[in-house]
């Protein structure tokens, strides 16, 4: 209802929610009320308390699995299985002994999904997990990382979304060499001790000593902690070949990452990355590498030389150059570098041949005056020219001033079909003859926004 004439508007104040106190969450019963005197005994409201009577003792109650539950864990004890499925069943206070036996009941298991509960541990089961391959504890309450050593077949542990505080001094020690996949994002760690993933002196079967270590590990993932280094010990993991580290807080990456050989691919994004190292150029196997949302403001020469790089993210840094090595990145197909603070473009852009998706929005480039007072404005190389499977271009929200600084390239580029300029600086509109023949092969050609658009909007107004 809209304010009367009569009467001033008042602002409507907010009247504070109240909630209902919170249940009990205790797991509930599937017996029904057995009051043989009266069947209504179970709707009546309790009476209020005294205030002679002993009032009991706060604090959980005690821990009844539900009939559901029950049922469940008897039919994962079933020889013949091969997966538990232990799912969103909010084990709060849940008895570790009924855990135990469902697990234990099947020796041939080879995959265990326990998330979104309330787990604390992994139970003590003996060598009955020696099948395992996968291992999911996500969503849980996890404060320390369990020993999985004696599970030898193990693949994958994933301990996504718990409370973890430290690793072990040693993943060696507590994992099986052959384990492939770890994920321990989403915790609270925030040190990594420095040999914690350096191989240990282990007895070898046949006798003897051995080196134990993480020499089969292809995945890992660190993702949301609090990490502010890396240890130097990364560079053992040889055999790893996707490396995430994204929203943590590292203000450096450890220059053994150049050790990685087999690196495909590197997330860092959302971190506090001022510079990479020149060691990231020996990562000649790489071919998506992510760098978004950082503070980077420049890139090592060495990052021309990722000749299997495809995709590269390094938007939302403070970039204001590029160095002319990026145009050694011969295999390169998508580069982001939308919200840096570039002004201008080396001319070796023209060497990524592949390059198919170019994003420079939010930028400087077209800035008029940075070189200097009587300078020309830097427009775009004409070597962009030779990008020939360029499909999208996205410049906008610079600071272009005029349709010089783009259609020379543009109207060269056979397959662009996405232009996006608006939001820039275009004083004058880009003449019918120029949109129907020189850029007549681009299907979207986005120009609003721009001084002379917000002209023509107003005078039709």
């Amino acid at each position: 209802m809209g304010c009367g004439a009569s009467s001033p508007c008042r602002p409507l104040s907010r009247r504070p929610r109240v909630f209902p106190e919170e249940k009990d969450k205790t797991w509930p019963q599937t017996q029904a009320c057995s009051a043989p005197a009266d069947q209504n005994l179970c709707a009546q409201k309790p009476s209020k308390v005294k205030s002679s009577a002993v009032l009991p003792q706060k604090g959980p109650a005690p821990y009844v699995p539900s009939n559901d539950v029950i049922d469940l864990c008897k039919s994962a004890e079933d020889p013949s299985k091969t997966i538990i499925e232990l799912k969103r069943l909010k084990m709060t206070g849940f008895p570790v002994e009924l855990l135990s036996k469902t697990i234990a009941a099947n020796s041939n298991l080879n995959t265990i999904r326990c998330d979104i509960n309330d787990i604390t541990a992994l139970p003590e089961v003996g060598n009955r997990l020696v099948n395992v391959r996968v291992l999911q504890l996500n969503i849980n309450r996890l404060h320390t990382f369990p020993d999985v050593s004696s599970m030898i077949a193990l693949k994958t542990l994933s301990l996504s979304s718990n409370s973890m505080t430290h690793l072990p001094e040693s993943l060696a020690r507590s994992c099986p060499t052959g384990l492939e996949e770890l994920f321990i994002n989403r915790n609270k760690i925030n040190t990594l001790a420095a040999d914690v993933f350096s191989p240990v002196t282990a007895v070898a079967e046949e006798g003897g000593l051995e080196n134990k270590g993480l020499n089969h590990l292809k995945r890992l993932d660190l993702s949301d902690n609090k990490l502010k280094e890396l240890p130097r010990s990364l560079g053992e993991l040889k055999t790893l070949q996707k490396l995430e580290i994204n929203k943590n807080e590292l203000g450096s990456l450890t220059c053994c990452i150049g050790s990685l050989q087999s690196l495909l691919k590197l997330s860092l994004k959302a971190n506090r990355l001022a510079t990479l190292p020149a060691s990231i150029g020996e990562l000649v196997n790489l071919n998506e590498l992510c760098v978004g949302s950082n503070v980077l403001k420049s890139l090592p020469p060495e990052i021309g030389r990722l000749i299997n790089l495809e995709i590269f993210l390094c938007y939302g840094n403070e970039l204001e150059t590029l160095p002319k090595e990026i145009g050694g990145l011969a295999n390169l197909k998508y580069l982001a570098l939308q919200s840096n603070f570039l002004r201008e473009l080396p001319h070796t852009m023209g060497q990524l041949s592949l390059l198919e998706d170019l994003q420079l929005g939010f930028n400087k480039l077209g800035q008029r005056g940075f070189r200097g007072e009587n300078e020309p404005i830097a427009e775009l190389p004409a070597s962009m020219t030779m990008l020939q499977k360029l499909t999208v271009l996205s410049l906008e929200s610079n600071e272009i001033h005029t349709d010089s600084f783009f259609v020379p390239v543009a109207s060269a580029l056979p397959k662009l079909r996405t232009l996006h300029l608006q939001d820039n600086l275009i004083e004058t509109a880009v003449p019918e003859a120029t949109l129907s023949r020189e850029l007549k092969h681009i299907k979207d050609v986005t120009l609003h926004g721009n001084p002379y658009h917000k002209a023509a909007a107003n005078a039709s107004n």
